[in-house]
């Protein structure tokens, strides 16, 4: 690589010190890669990709912590497990890894399935009243 006078801008661009500053193998990965979930999802995503991500998280998180107000033992499950995921984050890359990215993502399905609130079953008493008083409404059968 050139610069616009014909000098080298890379450091042993022509190779005159052999291989020095070069990196031919992938034994020290560390060096391209970056340790944080979120500057990862920034860098992979833009702008855009790092909301979705915090947006959808938060979601989930949302969804749990209503559940938990109403009752629901999962849901405690729920927010430990999207909050460990979320502090880890701040260390490593996590969704690099398919098997994480797909835990990840079924937790925080569960988590955004909460946010709704389950429907009520009527008891069984109110069904068999509902039924008998069906009954009593017909007219009787002709013989």
């Amino acid at each position: 690589m050139l610069d616009p006078q014909g000098h080298d801008i890379l450091a042993n661009g022509d190779f005159s010190q052999g291989t020095e500053r070069w990196y031919f193998a992938d034994d020290v990965h560390l060096m391209r890669r970056i340790k944080d979930q979120y500057f990862m999802s920034l860098f992979e995503g833009g702008a855009l990709g790092l909301a979705s991500f915090v947006l959808i998280a938060g979601t989930a998180l949302t969804g749990a912590v209503r559940a938990i107000a109403r009752g629901d033992q999962m849901a405690a499950a729920v927010v430990a497990a999207l909050v460990a995921f979320l502090f880890s984050g701040v260390f490593d890359y996590l969704l690099q890894v398919p098997r994480f990215a797909a835990l990840f993502y079924l937790i925080v399905f569960c988590g955004l399935m909460m946010m709704q609130t389950p429907m009520r079953v009527p008891a069984a008493s109110a069904i068999s009243r509902d039924r008998s008083a069906s009954r009593s409404d017909r007219p009787a059968k002709p013989d």
